[in-house]
């Protein structure tokens, strides 16, 4: 891990066995700054868990980023959480991750490489690369998607730096199919769930996956008319996160 830099916010009384929440930022962004803006340094305290947030490579503009394709940051990431373990005694079931954007396609990509280790990820803006990705096993799974993401397109397409990539609904679809899930059923919509980018709340549809295996589950939260960056002011988005990443422990 030479050159390469991470932080840990631990609890103040930091005790065996926590979980551990790898965050990981969008292209551009780094490790704190992400952190931030999804809520959750507030929320270590209080619900008892190892917060770690790693910093991409940077590129030749200063900017840094997940190499999404390549396994120099699926290596990078294991060697993280495993100085995490070593130094902290925590849990090894409950390795979750959740990342935004760039950091979302990369929680994607360390599901499939990973699938032995990672118990759940939750990625915002991001994606799975089907052909890349051969779990071994089951990883439970909740994708949040905007419909108005101009960004990384709910209905799929192609990105300067990660070339073409595949729709929220396959996304799920294929993560479902790999972790053994039956067809998806959808729930009533559910207002508030989530914050926006505009000031009132639009409906979160929320997609399940039934029949999945013991202790495993395949979600996707759509919010209409929801962008790239949406605004996480209300206190909803950390701890529907969490609710989700810490209910999933590794079976």
């Amino acid at each position: 891990m030479q050159g390469r830099t991470y932080c840990v916010q631990a609890p103040t009384k930091v005790q065996p066995h926590l979980p551990v929440v790898l965050v990981l930022h969008g292209f551009g962004s780094n490790g704190d700054s992400q952190a931030h803006y999804f809520g959750l340094d507030d929320r270590v305290d209080p619900r008892g868990f190892l917060l770690v947030k790693p910093n991409g490579t940077r590129n030749s503009g200063g900017q840094r980023y997940w190499n999404v394709s390549g396994p120099d940051d699926v290596s990078y990431l294991t060697a993280v959480l495993d100085d995490v373990l070593a130094a902290y005694g925590a849990d090894p079931r409950r390795l979750l991750v959740v990342g935004h954007s760039n950091g979302g396609f990369m929680a994607h990509r360390l599901a499939c490489e990973r699938s032995e280790r990672i118990a759940a990820i939750v990625s915002l803006a991001g994606a799975v690369y089907p052909a890349l990705c051969h779990p071994s096993q089951p990883v439970s799974i909740l994708d949040v998607r905007g419909t108005a993401d101009p960004l990384v397109k709910y209905e799929g397409g192609t990105l300067l730096r990660l070339g073409p990539y595949v729709s929220a609904v396959t996304t799920v679809d294929f993560w479902a199919r790999a972790d053994g899930c039956q067809p998806a059923h959808r729930s009533q919509p559910s207002r508030g769930l989530l914050c926006s980018s505009s000031s009132d709340h639009p409906e979160t549809a929320v997609e399940s996956y039934s029949g999945c295996p013991a202790g495993i589950s395949v979600e996707q939260w759509r919010q209409d008319g929801v962008g790239h960056i949406p605004n996480f002011a209300l206190p909803g988005w950390p701890d529907a996160v969490l609710d989700f990443l810490l209910a999933h422990p590794k079976p």
